[in-house]
């Protein structure tokens, strides 16, 4: 009789995560999504109903696209870390997930 893929996995359990290897990971993907952010930002102030309500509107696109990478790159590493930390404790009481890896 053929086994299941449950059968055929080890299991381990993740009972803790690196806060630091979590929250660069996280630091790097809110640097891209702010980037995407601050790219149509900046396309939208370019536009001419943006330019004709406020002249200004178009150079503070340009700071969009240097500005907001920044601002979510800390933003998404502190959450990261937040969230992670209290994975950790929460893992604590509760014994952690379980992964299935295959054989």
């Amino acid at each position: 009789m053929a086994k299941t893929a449950r059968e055929n996995s080890e299991v381990k359990i993740l009972k803790k995560i690196g806060v630091w290897s979590v929250s660069r990971v996280m630091a790097i993907i809110g640097a891209i999504y702010g980037l995407v952010l601050g790219l149509i930002f900046a396309l939208a102030a370019r536009s001419p109903d943006a330019v004709a309500l406020n002249p200004y509107l178009g150079t503070l696109g340009y700071w969009a696209i240097i500005a907001m990478p920044i601002i979510y790159a800390i933003a998404y590493f502190v959450g990261g870390a937040i969230g992670i930390w209290l994975y950790n404790i929460v893992a604590g009481w509760a014994g952690g997930v379980e992964l299935h890896f295959s054989k």
